[in-house]
């Protein structure tokens, strides 16, 4: 599924290549659009399933979707290159692509941004152990979020899109942090105080997260698609991806080692609270390395040299 993905997005960079900064960041947000409707759906859909169904059945029923998939991929229409670029090429050309500044200054600022530390684990052993949510609920939760993320792609697309980079990065960097510190309501139960259930507070916090980092993420892969020279488009999201995943993979680790070094256990929560003071303040840290990050989206995609330009504009 992972394959499938990078294909879609260089298809989308593909067909984006001759349009304006507001085509193809229409393109992009419809295509996150999709993708977040789709698991939003089967998100929700799982965790009913999981609690209804043997398993063995449920892992049958999901070998459909690949076969789906399978035949979809003859419908997709493509454009006959003249050249096929060697293996070598490619190389040549994504290492010359990433030593470009605008493109490795943002790849840097996206993976340092990842590395922020999170009390997501531990608070998922809290709503579990202590709170006692089921599968269904995390389902819930899950396809919500994904609705979130919708939200976020169509609001960049529509209100943020000429904001500067920057500033909308320091400010929604800010504002995470704020609903970061929330959690901190629920872990001391203040919400019952209020009024407010644990399932309406989680999913309200949750939400917000997931709206705010999906307009943060969104200028970066839109400046990338601008700048990605013609045969390197999923190698060049794949990179995007890796960072940002490694990023995510280091933050998993120290957030494990802040876990530990708060004495947090399965059923010892006393310093969760300090945990998540903690990463909401760790959470500023980027904002020292927002100079990394370009003003503007590029008005023009990047001009390429290779002898495979005219083959892509002619269709071969």
């Amino acid at each position: 599924m992972a394959l499938c993905s990078v294909i879609g997005e260089a298809l989308i960079i593909e067909s984006g290549r001759r349009q304006s900064n507001d085509q193809v960041t229409r393109t992009i947000s419809t295509f996150c659009a999709f993708r977040k409707l789709t698991f939003a759906g089967m998100a929700y859909l799982s965790s009913v399933l999981i609690m209804i169904m043997p398993k063995q059945q449920l892992f049958l029923m999901c070998s459909v979707i690949p076969l789906v998939v399978l035949m979809s991929a003859f419908f997709i229409v493509e454009n006959e290159d003249c050249r096929q670029l060697s293996v070598k090429e490619q190389w040549s050309k994504l290492f010359n692509f990433i030593k470009k500044p605008e493109i490795k200054r943002p790849s840097t600022f996206l993976f340092i941004s990842m590395l922020v530390p999170s009390a997501g684990t531990a608070l998922f052993y809290f709503m579990t152990e202590e709170l006692h949510f089921d599968p269904e609920l995390f389902g819930r939760f899950a396809a919500i979020q994904a609705f979130a993320s919708l939200i976020g792609v169509y609001l960049y697309a529509y209100i943020f899109r000429e904001c500067s980079i920057r500033k909308l990065y320091v400010w929604t960097t800010v504002f995470v942090s704020i609903c970061c510190m929330l959690s901190i309501v629920l872990v001391k139960r203040w919400n019952l105080m209020l009024g407010i259930p644990d399932t309406a507070f989680v999913i309200t916090d949750s939400s917000l997260l997931q709206l705010v980092g999906e307009i943060n993420s969104l200028p970066i892969f839109i400046m990338a698609t601008r700048l990605c020279p013609p045969g390197i488009e999923s190698s060049m999201y794949s990179f995007l991806w890796t960072a940002q995943f490694l990023g995510l993979d280091v933050s998993t680790y120290i957030s494990s080692l802040l876990t530990h070094a708060f004495g947090i256990g399965a059923r010892h929560f006393e310093g969760l609270v300090h945990l998540i003071v903690f990463c909401a303040v760790a959470h500023v840290i980027p904002i020292f390395f927002v100079n990394l990050l370009p003003e503007s989206i590029p008005k023009t995609p990047e001009d390429d040299e290779s002898d495979t330009k005219p083959c892509l504009q002619d269709g071969g």
